[in-house]
């Protein structure tokens, strides 16, 4: 691996201690994404971006064909690359066997939207960020997990990252656009409960579980806004209602705020 690594663009991943006994992989961001766009045929793809191109109808196939995103100063910059999170658990093991949850594991991704759609779904544009035993993040906690994460993310935002091609220098700054992933991670990152039997299963808006199979439309919902969650955590910090609000922590959130920048 260090032949690969010394004489090609392979960036290895790196061990690091949570505690004496723990550990965790993590790919530094910084480092793949310069190695990524080292490459003639994704620099290109990034510097001409698809989005200079508007499309000839008003279909939605894309996060920058809404609203928000053409509001939003941070889309429009070229240089501006703009990430994709993607959280998901996966069992390396029988997931109903007897060792069930022993060997789970927590998963980050990312790729970036700068490129065009039809290549964001290829597996050689989906790069491994991190790597946990899920156990570890129940131990340990999000955000000693996710620290190196943030720190990278941040240094991407603040001063950005350098990529000589052909003997010309390009520069890049960069922000989290979009977190995915499927209910449960979703839940666990944004800090509420993880439980859909019960409780207010939904992060979106405050029904119940018995509530929710007769409301159809959001208009029948009572959205959660970001006054109300203010006050949800408020009353985690105090030990009231946390059961009944289904929200546990904010720290995991440090990671969306990027998503508003």
């Amino acid at each position: 691996m260090r032949y690969y690594s010394d004489n090609f663009l392979l960036v290895l991943p790196q061990n690091i201690a949570i505690d004496n006994q723990d550990t965790f992989a993590y790919v530094p961001i910084l480092d793949v994404l310069k190695a990524w766009l080292s490459h003639s045929d994704v620099l290109n793809a990034v510097l001409s971006d698809y989005r200079l191109h508007p499309r000839q109808n008003s279909m939605l196939c894309d996060m920058f064909d809404a609203t928000a995103a053409n509001e939003c100063q941070g889309f429009k910059d070229l240089n501006c690359l703009q990430l994709l999170l993607y959280f998901d658990d996966f069992e390396v093991g029988n997931p109903i066997g007897s060792k069930r949850g022993k060997y789970k594991l927590f998963a980050v991704y990312f790729t970036i939207l700068n490129i065009p759609i039809k290549y964001r779904s290829k597996l050689e544009n989906m790069h491994l960020v991190l790597l946990a035993t899920s156990k570890h993040i129940v131990t340990h906690g999000l955000d000693v997990i996710f620290a190196p994460v943030l720190k990278d993310i941040q240094k991407l935002m603040s001063s950005g990252i350098d990529v000589s091609v052909d003997g010309i220098q390009h520069h890049f700054t960069g922000r989290l656009a979009f977190v995915c992933a499927d209910n449960l991670a979703a839940n666990k990152v944004a800090g509420f409960t993880q439980n859909f039997s019960q409780g207010r299963v939904c992060r979106f808006c405050v029904a119940t579980r018995g509530e929710i199979c007769n409301l159809h439309l959001e208009s029948m919902c009572k959205l959660r806004t970001h006054q109300m969650h203010e006050s949800h955590l408020k009353a985690t910090y105090t030990g009231r209602q946390v059961s009944l609000l289904s929200v546990w922590s904010d720290k995991c959130l440090s990671l969306l705020v990027f998503k508003r920048l």
